[in-house]
């Protein structure tokens, strides 16, 4: 009896042991920034906008993880609704700059756990970058877009910070995560993910 308790209290050990290193390998592998493929951000914005995303795993030393950072680029279009100082529709495209922060820890071989910082999802607009259709502006010269294109970026964040806040807060959990020489493939929910490594691992802290 006292040796079959033994030899499951070995057996129990050894297994602990085998997970850890497998939860500490996941995490030295997926160090790194690594560049998603560009994506459909949401089927509920008027017009449409495509995401290209950049992870940066930081691992913390001696850690199966610590801070991401999240990079984006948004291609946008759509429509202007009309204002009290828009008093015609538009069509419009322009591109965002997004960030955002959170945390990762590697919890299993082939699992990771996110957490993003809400208050840290930053949008950049540049107002000069904004194109309007032209098949709109028949009667509007140039001195008047370019009043109404501080109004076109504000109206385009708003837009933009509601769909990207709910994808980055989604973002709670890869499973099956893989590894294979430059590419890293993961599960969101029942969405398959596939992105590349940007350069070389960082080292670690």
């Amino acid at each position: 009896m006292i040796k079959t308790a033994l030899f499951a209290s070995i057996a129990l050990v050894s297994l602990t042991l085998v997970s850890c290193d497998e939860t500490a390998r996941l995490a030295k592998e997926i160090q790194g920034s690594w560049c998603g493929t560009p994506e459909r951000l949401s089927d509920k914005m008027s017009g449409t906008a495509n995401i290209v995303e950049t992870f940066n795993f930081v691992r913390d030393d001696g850690k199966n993880g610590g801070p991401l950072i999240i990079s984006a680029m948004v291609d946008a279009t759509g429509p202007l609704q009309q204002t009290d100082q828009i008093v015609q529709p538009y069509a419009l495209s322009a591109a965002a700059e997004v960030s955002a922060q959170g945390i990762w820890t590697a919890i299993d071989d082939d699992e990771v756990s996110v957490a993003i910082d809400p208050q840290s999802i930053e949008i950049d607009i540049d107002p000069a970058d904004i194109v309007f259709d032209t098949n709109l502006l028949t009667d509007q010269d140039a001195p008047a877009l370019d009043s109404i294109r501080p109004l076109a970026a504000a109206s385009l964040k708003a837009r933009l910070k509601r769909e990207i806040t709910t994808r980055f807060l989604e973002l709670k959990h890869l499973d099956d995560v893989k590894v294979k020489k430059n590419l890293l493939r993961y599960e969101v929910g029942k969405k398959d993910i596939t992105m590349s490594r940007i350069g070389d691992i960082e080292p670690t802290k």
